[in-house]
């Protein structure tokens, strides 16, 4: 009589032991698919920010390389600018001597003419003084020709 007591206690216990190994596989199998998926979505969420941080630094990359090219720009521009000054100051200065030189020469000729005139001037006033001499001598001839004849005349 124990045995058949004790053997669907036994029997209990078993299908208790079974049901029970099979709750705990079973949990375990749950906690083991819950682990899975979170390592899953840790794993997305970490290719997610890698992602992220690859279009930052893209952009950021992007961002530099326009900053770069504007500062590039820039300097092209203002170093055109200094040279278009630069040629410019030249050319004033071209300008500036080229007027020099024009107004120098200009002076030369003013002051040749000048010259020019005045020695023109002395030979007209010479050549006065000279016809002048020429009548005041030819009038003293006269005057010693008439003188003569007066006195041949006496």
């Amino acid at each position: 009589m124990r045995e058949s007591v004790v053997r669907p206690f036994q029997e209990l216990l078993t299908l208790v032991i079974i049901l029970s190994k099979s709750k705990i596989q079973d949990t375990v199998k749950e906690e083991e698919e819950e682990e899975e998926e979170e390592e899953e979505e840790e794993e997305e969420e970490k290719e997610e920010e890698e992602e992220e941080e690859r279009r930052k630094k893209k952009k950021k990359k992007k961002k530099k390389k326009k900053k770069k090219k504007k500062k590039k720009k820039k300097k092209k521009k203002k170093k055109k600018k200094e040279e278009e000054e630069e040629e410019e100051e030249e050319e004033e200065e071209r300008r500036r001597r080229r007027r020099k030189k024009e107004e120098g020469r200009r002076k030369k000729k003013k002051k040749k003419k000048k010259k020019k005139k005045k020695k023109k001037k002395k030979k007209k006033k010479k050549k006065k003084e000279e016809e002048e001499e020429e009548e005041e001598e030819e009038e003293e001839e006269e005057e010693e020709e008439e003188v003569v004849a007066l006195v041949k005349e006496m």
